[in-house]
């Protein structure tokens, strides 16, 4: 594994691997362009797990409905291991993965917040920094406006 897939810097770096000099690495981190290319929309990747398909499918319709989100995918069969209440807890969970735009993921965690069914519910976001064109101008078109640009 490289050093920038152990700190979490994403794909984009791990790409800029090969290159010698670091200051191009960091150049394609900062701007957030690989290849001269600008990414159409600002996305990111939201990840919150749950206790059952159900309460996935509930919580999903909610965001999906609400375009706060443009897709959830339901991922089942995940294992969890964590502390609570002092002790390592193991438990067989949902995984939902969900794309929106990055000024929306606020509005993300708030909506899991309200209507999830755990006392702390696990909700991350992490930055989309590549990927198609078309299907980060999709994220974009089927999520709310930002509010400044809302009727």
């Amino acid at each position: 594994m490289s050093w920038a897939a152990t700190l979490g810097l994403g794909a984009r770096i791990v790409r800029c691997e090969g290159v010698r000099r670091a200051g191009a690495a960091r150049r394609v981190f900062a701007t957030g362009r690989m290849g001269g290319g600008e990414l159409p929309a600002s996305a990111s990747m939201v990840y919150v797990t749950i206790d059952s398909r159900e309460a996935a499918a509930k919580l999903a319709a909610g965001l999906v409905e609400g375009k706060l989100v443009a897709c959830v995918n339901v991922v089942p069969g995940v294992e969890s291991l964590y502390w609570w209440d002092g002790k390592v807890q193991s438990d067989s969970e949902v995984l939902m993965i969900m794309k929106t735009r990055t000024d929306m993921v606020q509005d993300v965690v708030a909506h899991v917040n309200a209507h999830h069914p755990y006392d702390l519910a696990e909700c991350i976001a992490v930055p989309v920094t590549d990927g198609s064109a078309k299907y980060l101008d999709w994220v974009r078109d089927s999520t709310l406006p930002p509010p400044s640009r809302r009727e």
